[in-house]
């Protein structure tokens, strides 16, 4: 039994080990040679289990929020606590267990109803769901982006369960510093369009008005450049006339403030808009 490129994050309920097979006799022969560890009532991990899932299902639950969303390939921002979702009728959540694996700061989430009892992560739309109940909006936001962006849950989910949400999200948006700054533009009523389709140059992340191009690079590419053509096409922006505004991960989360005052200051002074005679040459896509 091996945990590699499991999406259960080798953790096992009594549940989904009868499911793969494994009899009563097998169970206990994998615990006697310690390939399966117990952690409570019907629940086992392997040796090299994730410790986030591990202490969620000790503490009576699952992973949840910003604790979950990574496990499903959604885009999350950094989150010292650990969120665990568990049942309503849940009697003994044990948040101080001298047994965890990590030491931080437990966020409890208690479900409308029952939790899953064959994986210790909670789907894309309830993370989303109780990120919005604890983390502030750009988070929940861009989680539901990174979501809608996959076709991980739908428009009309959100709607229905989050509609406040909703109607700051984004599909297009395709990281959550991009979502950031196109939340923090559209609240100083600064015009912005995100994924914008330019002829000759392809998509940007975000346009300002009608000339200002904001290329957000996610937390993976620290240079700013992570390809020859990136350096391409924003040579080809300027020498149509486009203003371009490289941000790094840092600028957008630990340094916005200055960020937006530069954004601002070119809005203000109308740099962000062609001059009387000047199209625009960027065609609209709908997406």
């Amino acid at each position: 039994m091996s945990d590699s490129d499991d999406p259960h994050l080798g953790i096992f309920s009594t549940r989904r080990l009868r499911d793969l097979g494994h009899s009563t006799g097998v169970v206990r022969r994998m615990i006697a040679d310690q390939r399966l560890i117990r952690i409570r009532p019907g629940w086992f991990h392997v040796p090299s289990a994730h410790p986030d899932a591990i202490d969620a299902v000790r503490i009576g639950g699952i992973l949840t929020a910003t604790s979950g969303s990574r496990h499903h390939g959604l885009w999350t921002f950094d989150d010292e606590k650990l969120h665990v979702l568990v049942s309503r009728s849940a009697s003994r959540i044990d948040v101080g267990s001298p047994s965890l694996q990590t030491v931080r700061p437990v966020c409890v989430h208690w479900a409308k109803g029952t939790i899953s009892r064959t994986t210790p992560v909670a789907e894309p739309l309830q993370l989303i769901v109780d990120s919005a109940h604890c983390q502030p909006r750009v988070t929940a936001v861009a989680m539901a982006d990174s979501a809608l962006n996959k076709h991980c849950v739908s428009q009309e989910d959100l709607r229905v369960r989050l509609p406040r949400l909703a109607h700051w999200c984004d599909p297009s948006c395709q990281s959550g510093t991009e979502t950031k700054v196109l939340l923090g533009m559209l609240a100083r009523g600064v015009k912005v369009r995100s994924q914008f389709a330019i002829t000759g140059v392809g998509r940007v992340d975000l346009l300002v008005g009608d000339r200002l191009v904001i290329e957000c690079d996610s937390a993976e590419f620290h240079d700013g450049y992570h390809s020859i053509r990136d350096y391409e096409r924003d040579h080809e922006l300027i020498r149509r006339g486009y203003l371009v505004l490289r941000l790094e991960y840092r600028h957008v989360i630990d340094d916005w403030e200055r960020i937006e005052a530069i954004i601002l200051e070119i809005v203000r002074a109308r740099r962000h808009m062609w001059r009387t005679g000047v199209r625009a040459r960027g065609t609209v896509f709908s997406l």
